[in-house]
């Protein structure tokens, strides 16, 4: 009989779904389902209290609570994303073969990167944004100037593949980084939208 090996993948967030309800949280929670559906072991970490509506198969890593996301401006805080990247720095990834996570916070990246490269591991990198100069609008001129050189810098070092979600960010990454980027859309939920509109 034939033998297919099963992959032991995780996915890291800063957020997981339904407790938070972003595009991205959802994609890793229905990403989770397909793999699992698949055979392979697949696990979630996040910063989450309880989890819950997880599907069969998926295994939930609780990250330390991270703080609040956003400040009163409603920017991404600086100190979140720090907390986020120690949680990471702790998280035992020696079970799994292959370690995706989304782009943003940055800061997570490369310390990620480094014990990825140590312990033989693929790390994926999701990207679902990329600034390049709005960071100066977002940021101000010095601090939006210290992102778009963070954004630059983990586009050209950190991951062993580069996923971009859509045409528009694929080719923002072409203009800061020299190496092969795969496009992979994010999947839209069709007949769950069109149902939803005919029941309104």
């Amino acid at each position: 009989a034939s033998h297919s090996r099963r992959d032991s993948i995780l996915l890291i967030y800063d957020c997981l779904y339904p407790e938070s309800l972003g595009g991205v949280e959802r994609r890793n929670l229905d990403l989770a389902r397909s793999i699992a559906a698949f055979g392979n072991r697949v696990a979630l970490a996040a910063p989450v209290t309880e989890p819950e509506q997880i599907p069969s198969g998926v295994t939930v890593i609780p990250l330390p609570d991270r703080g609040g996301l956003y400040s009163k401006g409603g920017k991404r805080r600086v100190s979140t994303g720090l907390r986020y990247s120690r949680s990471i720095a702790d998280l035992d990834i020696s079970p799994f073969d292959v370690i995706e996570t989304a782009n943003v916070p940055f800061l997570h990246l490369p310390a990620l990167q480094r014990r990825c490269r140590r312990a033989g591991k693929f790390l994926v990198v999701s990207w679902y944004e990329c600034w390049r100069g709005y960071w100066r609008q977002y940021l101000g001129p010095i601090r939006g100037l210290a992102a778009a050189a963070i954004e630059r810098w983990t586009a050209r070092r950190c991951g062993d593949l580069l996923i971009a979600s859509s045409y528009l960010t694929e080719r923002r990454l072409r203009h800061l980084t020299r190496r092969p980027i795969s496009r992979l859309p994010v999947g839209i939920p069709v007949a769950s939208i069109r149902a939803a509109s005919l029941s309104g």
